[in-house]
């Protein structure tokens, strides 16, 4: 199951997808995924 909240809160606080994806256990194209959706969805910070 991906955790978008947790992604996202990380991303939020300028943290790179690489560092992100690591600490999630995430690919990075799952990370870049949820980033490109939520900015579709005009989700902000």
């Amino acid at each position: 199951m991906i955790n978008c909240r947790k992604i996202l809160e990380l991303y939020f606080e300028k943290i790179t997808q690489r560092t992100i994806s690591s600490s999630t256990g995430h690919s990075r194209n799952t990370v870049s995924e949820v980033v490109h959706r939520a900015k579709k969805l005009g989700v902000e910070s």
